[in-house]
């Protein structure tokens, strides 16, 4: 943090280059979705119905997913 007004020229640069590395939200909710899914059916041996009740949800989510 400056204590003036004033952003540097190597501090926006800075702030591009790692914004360059960032997923989209899109892109880093489906891989994270896709993690989670993969543990859950590895976790309860593929049983889908066990798998959405860990999860909270209806069965059908984990198959068109």
């Amino acid at each position: 943090m400056t204590l003036e007004n004033i952003i540097l020229e190597d501090l926006i640069l800075e702030t591009k280059a790692r914004s360059s590395d960032l997923k989209t939200l899109r892109k880093a909710r489906e891989e994270f979705e896709r993690e989670y899914l993969t543990n859950l059916m590895k976790l309860t041996e593929g049983n889908v119905t066990r798998a959405s009740e860990l999860a909270g949800r209806y069965g059908l989510i984990f198959i068109t997913c």
